[in-house]
């Protein structure tokens, strides 16, 4: 039983929101962003980056995951190239609206915003495509259950303008 208590406090408090404007730094891959107020990052088994996820609407909690590719094209050929991926793997795939856009250091980014037929209903996603580093490219995705995109969107967006590659 102290064991059980022990892990659930631990968890409680590796699980406390950051201050808003608090910068996470995944170390291994030389990026930081900025945690918005009220989302808190944590590992997720099977990801190499930690999530940022913040509290549940209904049944779903809207997140943030980011993976890293090598790719040695444009940024502008990797969304390109994406799409069809997209298209093939994410069930009833729909492009919403498509965006260029720069990082608050000036570090041009690409978006595209998507729909998302998922189990637990539809779901509004943006794939946020970014430079890491020569021939290597970092995907941000949000996302937030469909009627909620509004609330949750300049959070991401905010995160996304904040990325530093240190």
């Amino acid at each position: 039983m102290k064991k059980l208590t022990f892990i659930a406090i631990v968890f409680a408090v590796l699980s406390l929101p950051v201050q808003a404007g608090e910068r996470h730094t995944e170390e291994s891959a030389g990026f930081s962003y900025e945690v918005p107020n009220n989302w808190r990052v944590m590992e997720f088994p099977g990801l190499k980056f930690k999530i940022i996820i913040t509290d549940p609407i209904g049944e779903f909690s809207p997140n943030m995951t980011l993976v890293d590719e090598k790719y040695e094209g444009s940024l502008a050929a990797y969304e390109k190239a994406s799409i069809p991926h997209m298209e093939k793997a994410i069930p009833g795939f729909s492009i919403l609206k498509r965006m260029q856009a720069k990082t608050d250091e000036g570090k041009d980014f690409r978006s595209v915003t998507y729909r998302h037929e998922a189990d637990n209903g539809t779901i509004i996603q943006t794939a946020n495509f970014l430079e890491l580093r020569s021939g290597h490219k970092l995907v941000m995705t949000c996302t937030s259950p469909k009627g909620h995109e509004d609330k949750i969107e300049p959070q991401c967006n905010k995160v996304v303008r904040s990325l530093r590659v240190n």
